[in-house]
């Protein structure tokens, strides 16, 4: 399998809840009708704590440089592989996912990663 990340922010001028409302209502059932995705999560960002593990002194030029996005979503797409990704995004379903995209969101980035599960105490183990 592979997972995609990516975050999002809003185009400016929308409120946070007119681009959730979009994102979840419009965009999530949208982005999940493909047959490509495996799984789908949405990460609304709620609050957003930068920090820095060099020191707090915000005079210090170490700690300006440290830029962290401000974001307001994150996805998390898994496929069944690189390939499978890239049919999806190469296809018009894509095109649609960049129309829907061009009505609310004001910055992407975007992370093609291998998921290394330290640990998992969601699923419960059977007795």
């Amino acid at each position: 399998m592979i997972k995609r990340l990516t975050i999002l922010t809003r185009k400016p001028g929308l409120s946070k809840e007119q681009f959730f409302d979009h994102w979840n209502n419009v965009t999530g059932p949208l982005l999940a009708s493909h047959p490509n995705v495996l799984k789908f999560v949405q990460n609304n960002v709620t609050e957003f704590v930068r920090f820095t593990v060099r020191g707090g002194d915000p005079s210090d030029p170490a700690f300006q440089g440290l830029q962290a996005p401000n974001a307001d979503g994150v996805v998390e797409l898994w496929f069944e592989s690189k390939e499978k990704m890239e049919e999806m995004y190469s296809s018009p379903f894509a095109k649609q996912l960049i129309a829907d995209g061009e009505k609310f969101v004001g910055t992407i980035a975007t992370f093609v990663v291998e998921e290394h599960v330290v640990v998992d105490r969601t699923r419960q183990q059977a007795p």
